[in-house]
């Protein structure tokens, strides 16, 4: 349901907060690896979820700390702040992937994606104006 790019600045954003707490990374060490961080690092500076506190490199997760608690940041504003959306997903193929994918979550999510699907499943494209 969450884009690639969605997951991959949700990762980004928990490694910092794991990172700051001293707790270190709670994920396999492959997990702390991320690809091209620069622009999501910029997005989610931009959308003042993150600053920059190392000037030196500022395309490396580290030189980053969080603004305000993980705790407090939803997965709406994460949404806008990156210009993404949710992608229905197909519930009889995909569901064990969603409840893998986003463990506690999953029931939450799977009625949005519920909704999300009889809604947009009434919409024909011809009353659409674009």
């Amino acid at each position: 349901m969450l884009t690639a790019t969605t997951q991959e600045a949700v990762r980004l954003l928990r490694y910092i907060y794991y990172r700051d707490t001293s707790c270190g990374c709670p994920y396999h060490p492959a997990d702390c690896i991320f690809e091209d961080a620069s622009v999501l690092l910029l997005q989610l500076e931009a959308g003042g979820l993150i600053r920059c506190v190392c000037q030196e490199a500022p395309d490396k997760p580290e030189s980053y700390e969080l603004c305000k608690p993980l705790g407090s940041v939803s997965l709406l504003s994460l949404l806008l702040i990156l210009n993404e959306g949710v992608h229905p997903v197909s519930p009889d193929v995909d569901e064990q992937r969603v409840y893998g994918r986003y463990g506690v979550v999953a029931s939450r999510m799977g009625v949005v994606n519920q909704m999300m699907r009889s809604i947009f499943g009434e919409i024909h494209l011809t009353e659409l104006c674009l």
